[in-house]
């Protein structure tokens, strides 16, 4: 299996990939990983719990992610993004729920058909997870 993993700046060399050592975890990322994780589970849900667990397993986090939050010193850095993603208090265009990708369910969200179709328009593929129903 072959990778290339380049970003404007980088010295290129064949083989080797280097992460920055300022390379974490942001938002963007997070908003398409907590769907991919909540779209593989069954009903196309997932607590916030079931996210946290599961992240790890999905991107590799780096030494930046895992400092103890200032502001919440029994979670990493990583667990406030994961938390600020699927917070629903969050306003904004960018959210997975302001964009119809997801809705709240206690503790945890669902992704929505419009979710997968874009999960989908992204070359997200899984059969794991049961469909929403159409109107969702």
């Amino acid at each position: 299996v072959t990778a290339i993993a380049w970003q404007r700046g980088q010295k290129f060399q064949f083989g080797k990939l280097e992460r920055s050592p300022r390379d974490r975890l942001g938002e963007p990322e997070a908003r398409i990983l907590v769907l991919k994780i909540a779209a593989s589970q069954p009903g196309r849900a997932a607590t916030n719990a079931k996210l946290r667990e599961e992240v790890p397993k999905f991107f590799d986090l780096s030494a930046i992610d895992k400092v103890p939050s200032p502001s919440r010193p029994n979670e990493a850095l990583w667990e406030i993004v994961v938390r600020n993603t699927t917070s629903s208090h969050r306003t904004g265009p960018q959210t997975i729920f302001a964009r119809g990708w997801a809705e709240k369910i206690p503790d945890g969200l669902r992704v929505t058909r419009s979710g997968m179709d874009y999960l989908n328009s992204i070359g997200f593929s899984d059969t794991a997870g049961t469909d929403p129903p159409a109107d969702q």
